[in-house]
């Protein structure tokens, strides 16, 4: 046994992959187990998430080419987690609008604050002379750029702190007594790591594996085939059924999913359809994420994972599985 652990390749980037998605799995596990003290050390993860892929992002596009300075952007991640936990505390039942107003107000004053920065900046006031542009266009551009940013990836993570704390707001009645469930957050997040792991494992492993001719977009990402793609529609469902069938251990959210939902087989019928379109979800988004490096011709977001690439490279498709499941999950527990 021994000598097969010495006869690996520890240099080849399949190794690698093997061994940092390991890593990865034991980071988000330990994040969620500590969850269960507290939701906080997990609010703290994903806030550390948006900071990386936020910053691989701007590194990727050459944003620090357009006049767009970085640290303008941490502020605002801090702000924005701060704005989302005082409005998850204060609203009770929740308010969406009140988050939306929130967040709203505080882009608005950023990119006011971009605006006014740019515009006075000594170097992009030469930028205009040489390029006979109006500091007003400039500016706007560099605003533009901001906000791009700002959606995505950055808001997309931060949609997390919301769902990590959506047991605030769901309860059922058990015995005649309200009975909060405490599991519906964990269920959530869960849907959204499972799904699109397992959707990226069975696009890669089958696609490697058969080698399909038919590829899924040549011009953006030459690599994957419409038989990874498909495989990758069965990880995700599969994903979406592990974790329904792990979590339905737990009563409360067993009664709540069949109250909100149905009997058992319309929850899992559900729980399926999530997954699979989950699973799209991914699948667009990884493909999006091709797009822009291909377009500013970059072959990872950065190196932090060694045989992955960065942050952004391994949860390019998941933050768009995030977004569909906070809507989910908001309307399981508000309609």
């Amino acid at each position: 046994m021994f000598g097969n652990l010495r006869n690996i390749s520890w240099q080849s980037n399949r190794t690698k992959r093997v061994a940092i998605g390991a890593l990865i799995l034991a980071i988000l596990g330990t994040a969620i187990g500590f969850r269960f003290l507290t939701p906080f050390i997990f609010d703290g993860l994903v806030v550390i998430l948006a900071w990386f892929a936020t910053y691989e992002v701007y590194n990727a596009k050459k944003l620090d080419q357009k006049g767009v300075k970085d640290y303008f952007l941490y502020p605002y991640l801090s702000i924005a987690y701060l704005t989302f936990l005082l409005g998850i505390l204060v609203a009770t039942p929740f308010a969406w609008w009140l988050h939306v107003v929130m967040q709203i107000v505080l882009v608005f004053a950023l990119c006011i604050y971009v605006f006014l920065m740019t515009y006075t900046d000594k170097e992009q006031i030469k930028a205009s002379k040489m390029s006979k542009e109006s500091m007003g266009k400039i500016s706007m551009k560099v605003v533009k750029e901001y906000l791009k940013l700002i959606f995505y990836p950055a808001f997309l993570i931060l949609l997390l702190i919301p769902i990590n704390h959506m047991d605030r707001w769901a309860g059922v009645v058990i015995d005649g007594t309200m009975t909060a469930v405490t599991m519906l957050p964990l269920f959530a997040i869960l849907m959204v790591f499972i799904v699109s792991m397992l959707t990226d494992t069975a696009a890669y492993a089958v696609g490697g594996i058969l080698k399909g001719e038919k590829k899924l977009a040549p011009s953006i990402s030459p690599k994957k085939t419409w038989v990874g793609a498909i495989a990758g529609l069965f990880g995700g469902v599969l994903g979406a059924l592990l974790v329904i069938l792990v979590m339905s251990i737990d009563p409360t959210l067993q009664a709540y999913l069949t109250d909100r939902i149905g009997n058992a087989d319309m929850v899992i019928s559900v729980v399926m359809a999530v997954g699979l379109f989950g699973s799209i979800l991914t699948q667009a988004g990884d493909l999006y994420a091709s797009w822009i490096k291909r377009r500013n011709d970059t072959k990872d977001f950065g190196k932090l994972l060694p045989g992955h690439g960065g942050i952004m490279d391994r949860i390019d498709g998941a933050i768009w599985n995030t977004a569909f499941i906070f809507i989910m999950t908001l309307l399981l527990v508000f309609i």
